[in-house]
């Protein structure tokens, strides 16, 4: 099973005690924790959140790595076909 990289909503999402997607987050944390999880800093990356959900997404394919989300379009981020298999988890 492949590293994730947790992006902002998800990493957010783990600590927050909020019900909403409660069952979702808890769930794939512990089916997860043994392989783990990573984040990393927006590097000061400002403005629109595509740029934020376009760095992190090219920063979890540089690593081999996973990246997790709510957003279920950050595949329209990638250009191609084969770009758009890269391995994004979408939490539901």
């Amino acid at each position: 099973m492949a590293l994730h990289l947790r992006g902002v909503n998800a990493l957010i999402a783990l600590g927050c005690d909020h019900p909403q997607h409660h069952d979702t987050r808890v769930g794939w944390l512990h089916r997860n924790a043994v392989t783990g999880w990573a984040t990393c800093g927006s590097g000061g990356v400002v403005g629109h959140r595509r740029i934020t959900d376009a760095y992190l997404l090219t920063a979890a394919m540089r690593a081999g790595m996973t990246l997790l989300t709510f957003d279920s379009s950050l595949s329209t981020l990638l250009a191609s076909d084969a770009e758009r298999s890269a391995p994004i988890d979408v939490l539901r």
